[in-house]
């Protein structure tokens, strides 16, 4: 596959099907560019050569959503693992101050369960109860909180 650096720059990406890009991206180009423009007004790059907007979105993006060590994104990228690592920080840092344009909770607690039912129905009987809202198909883990022990039991 070719460096994301060069397709960056010489724009293959565009060329990609829509199922190729989700498929790389976990994300639309529609999101993407959404993504960009709100990134772009904060983003400041010092350094030269620069890494553009769409470099540092795209490989935030891409850390993100793929299971590779800094080693393997800055080589895919063409740059170095600090430039790789301080892109991906700057975006992560500006879209966590930007995080209520982009994760909407429910905000009434009648929204709040026709989401539980609207998630009940579909998965069925094997849905976690509860639910509110899901993001992409990602497993996370997560810990059980530890039950506070009655004294009276």
């Amino acid at each position: 596959m070719k460096k994301l650096k060069s397709m960056c720059n010489e724009l293959p990406i565009q060329h990609y099907s829509d199922i190729d890009f989700i498929s790389q991206f976990r994300l639309s180009r529609t999101s993407v560019k959404i993504i960009i423009a709100s990134v772009g007004d904060s983003y400041i790059e010092n350094r030269r050569p620069r890494i553009s907007i769409n470099e540092a979105v795209l490989l935030t993006i891409w850390t993100l959503a793929n299971e590779e060590s800094f080693r393997e994104i800055a080589d895919r990228f063409g740059i170095s693992r600090g430039r790789a690592h301080k892109a991906f920080v700057c975006v992560c840092k500006i879209l966590y101050k930007k995080q209520k344009e982009f994760i909407i909770w429910p905000s009434t607690v009648e929204a709040r369960r026709e989401n539980v039912n609207r998630y009940t129905q579909i998965q069925g009987g094997n849905s976690f109860p509860g639910i509110v809202g899901c993001v992409d198909g990602t497993h996370m883990s997560h810990i059980a909180i530890p039950r506070q022990r009655n004294d009276n039991s």
